[in-house]
């Protein structure tokens, strides 16, 4: 009895353990889901743009949205992919946001996106990164000015 109940223990868990790892390694497919939130009273026609590691994009449409406002699209993409690439935008290439990844894990990727970060000719994306750049540049010359300006005076006076 011992032998029969260690018997189909060890079965039970080699199917267990193995089985999934067949199917996995059998599935061609990669599926992303993207839940987007976009800013209150927007009315852009948003879709994704969804691009595997090393192929070529294709755009998307949301395939729903719940009682929030929370679009939804449950992509399936041919080919396995580690990591998914994707953007939300507009047909004619207004995007919300910049390029994001997704690491897939067992065939499946999941993202939450919240709108609001118009990078294009309606919002400037990067203006806190130019004065990140000119901020400190004008110190220095301020800086440099001034320190000119006191060799002169001390100078003068000696």
């Amino acid at each position: 009895m011992k032998t029969l109940l260690s018997g189909l223990l060890i079965a039970v868990f080699c199917y267990v353990l193995f089985v999934p790892l067949v199917n996995a390694e059998g599935t061609d497919t990669t599926k992303v889901i993207i839940h987007y939130t976009p800013q209150e009273g927007d009315t852009k026609d948003w879709s994704i743009w969804v691009w595997g590691d090393e192929a070529e994009g294709a755009r998307f449409p949301f395939t729903s949205v719940d009682e929030n406002g929370v679009k939804t699209a449950e992509i399936e993409l041919t080919g396995k992919f580690a990591k998914v690439g994707f953007v939300v935008s507009t047909e004619d290439w207004i995007k919300d946001g910049g390029d994001q990844f997704i690491d897939i894990v067992n065939g499946v990727g999941e993202a939450h996106v919240t709108g609001g970060a118009l990078d294009s000719a309606e919002g400037s994306g990067n203006a806190p990164m130019l004065w990140l750049i000119v901020g400190p540049l004008l110190v220095i010359i301020y800086i440099t000015v001034m320190e000119q300006l006191r060799r002169r005076r001390h100078a003068t006076t000696v």
